[in-house]
Formats: C-alpha cells, structure tokens, sequence
C-alpha cells in the first residue's frame, strides 16, 4: 500500500498512512468497531515499514503505531500487543532527540503503558524522567 522508492530517501514521508491512522482511530473512537481500531494498527505497521531508520518521522510513527496497539488492548485486553506497544515506545525514545518536541509525549506514553502491564518501578523512573525535562519555554522556544 505504501511503498518506499529503491534509492530514495526522501525528506518527507507521504501523509496518507498518517491521515489514515488518524481517521481509523477516530472511526473507532465514533463508532467503538474494533474493525476500524485494527484498521489502523495495520496502516500504523505500513507507515513504521516505509520510514527507514534515522527518518525524523520514524519515532512519531513508531509511537503512533505503539499507541494503536494500547488503545487495542484497551478493547481486547491483547498483552501481546501491549508488550509490543512497550518494545516500541522504546525504540521511539530512541529514534527521538531528548531535546525535541516528540521526546515528553513518547516518554508520557510509555509511563502509561509500563504502568497498564503491571512495572510499575519502570514507569515511576519514566515518570521521574519526564519530570527532570526542561519545560519547551526553558528551551527558548514559545508555546
């Protein structure tokens, strides 16, 4: 469905994976069909496949995606899928600057989820983490 030219590394990924995440999870939330919810996590797979490694958008897909499966075991109580929503948090945190814009929400999501699977040590020393980041405003940046 999307598909990454051989070659090339282009600066921007396309937008429909990411409006069609956004508009599957918002049918869900509309409607509660778990169809449209497993809509999504299959674009949010696509979108995390097409981005290669080091992309600026990688960590806000993988988060995206992450987040999808979340709202998923939510639904279905799939821990299968909330492991793996952890394991890319993870990487997400990984593929995000600690400075940058994405990094408080990514570490914000994965508090919640360690919390949801039970390490609660783990997601108190996240929460500790996301509490010693500067605000954006401390940054020079304005609101």
């Amino acid at each position: 469905m999307f598909r990454r030219r051989r070659g090339h590394r282009a600066r921007r990924l396309p937008r429909r994976p990411v409006r069609a995440l956004r508009t599957g999870v918002a049918r869900f939330e509309r409607r509660g069909d778990l169809a449209d919810l497993d809509q999504a996590v299959a674009v949010a797979r696509q979108a995390v496949e097409v981005a290669p490694s080091g992309h600026p958008d990688r960590a806000a897909l993988l988060n995206n995606l992450g987040s999808a499966l979340r709202a998923r075991f939510e639904r279905r109580g799939d821990l299968a899928g909330l492991d793996q929503a952890v394991e890319l948090a993870r990487q997400a945190l990984a593929e995000s600057p600690v400075d940058g814009p994405r990094y408080p929400t990514i570490l914000s999501n994965l508090g919640a989820m360690l919390w949801e699977v039970g390490r609660r040590e783990e997601a108190l020393a996240v929460a500790m983490e996301a509490v010693a980041i500067p605000s954006l405003t401390s940054l020079g940046e304005t609101p």
